[in-house]
């Protein structure tokens, strides 16, 4: 199966509705060789490329659109959550597209509460405000079996973009280059044991971009690999992307104002640290003036006998 074009759905949803996919809503069954190039937009739950949740299989599939939601968001799948682990299964699945949300996204999965992933990839850069990674946003580890994301990519880049002043500090954290958390739902359950979660020869390439408001909000949770995992410690090993932070300051935005209000360019770059504006225009000038003495110079002694 190969759909293409887009999809809307206007409903304000929240934890509670949803189900938004390029091809299903809800995957009950099994999906093989399937593609879809359909940007998928809905500002609801569980939101995905292919299929917004799965309670069934997917193999040899991709999705190549853009895919934006609110909570539960992923390239390919939105939400894996079933009654046992065996029952949701993906192999050899991968999704391109850029996925953008609020809460638990992934380049391919926004959350994994059962199921098993092997052998697939997530292209696309992630951005979102809290449990952001590179291919699942969150997977919550129950006592169902040990859930496993085997020989697994995430290629994209990942941008923790916290736009919401209101937000408690903590929810500024929780990102990685693969999963942004790992949760335990049963205190006395160890990893390993009849529950646990396995990333065997799993890996993430892409950079961690945190842009925050101000260098006061929480910077914890941020991990080149998992932002945080069962003990809430963020891991590195198994990604090779680098963390940067980028910090607002209200004491230079107001100096950046003042500067740019005779020529009227844009100071949000500088607010993220991108080094553009108006304070390089003295370096711009001497290095002009530079240029022009050498030239002069150098006319001049071409002239010399």
């Amino acid at each position: 199966m190969h759909v293409t074009g887009e999809v809307f759905a206007d409903n304000q949803g929240d934890y509670g509705t949803g189900d938004v996919g390029g091809i299903v809503g809800t995957l009950g069954g099994d999906a093989t060789n399937s593609s879809a190039d359909v940007d998928v937009h809905a500002p609801t739950a569980r939101v995905g490329g292919i299929a917004g949740s799965v309670i069934g299989e997917i193999h040899g599939s991709e999705a190549r659109g853009d895919v934006t939601g609110d909570n539960r968001v992923g390239g390919l799948i939105g939400s894996m959550e079933g009654t046992t682990v065996s029952e949701i299964y993906v192999s050899d699945s991968e999704a391109y597209g850029d996925v953008t949300g609020d809460d638990r996204v992934g380049g391919l999965v926004g959350q994994i509460l059962t199921g098993n992933v092997t052998g697939s990839e997530a292209h696309g850069d992630v951005t979102g405000d809290d449990r952001v990674g590179g291919f699942t946003g969150y997977v919550e580890v129950y006592s169902l079996g040990i859930v496993e994301v085997m020989e697994s990519e995430a290629h994209g880049h990942v941008i923790l973009s916290e736009d919401d002043p209101e937000k408690h500090p903590a929810d500024a954290g929780n990102t990685g280059g693969f999963i942004g958390s790992v949760q335990n739902d049963d205190p006395d359950l160890e990893p390993g044991d009849d529950g646990g979660l396995d990333l065997n020869t799993s890996s993430s390439t892409g950079d961690i971009y945190v842009f925050v408001d101000d260098d006061a909000v929480f910077a914890d949770g941020v991990g080149e690999f998992i932002g945080s995992d069962f003990d809430g410690d963020p891991v590195d090993d198994g990604g090779s992307g680098t963390i940067t932070f980028n910090y607002s300051d209200d004491s230079e935005d107001e100096t950046d104002d003042s500067d740019d209000s005779d020529d009227g360019s844009d100071d949000s770059d500088e607010v993220l640290g991108s080094g553009t504006g108006d304070s390089n225009d003295a370096d711009s000038v001497l290095i002009v003036g530079a240029v022009l003495m050498l030239v002069v110079a150098g006319g001049v002694l071409a002239t010399r006998p």
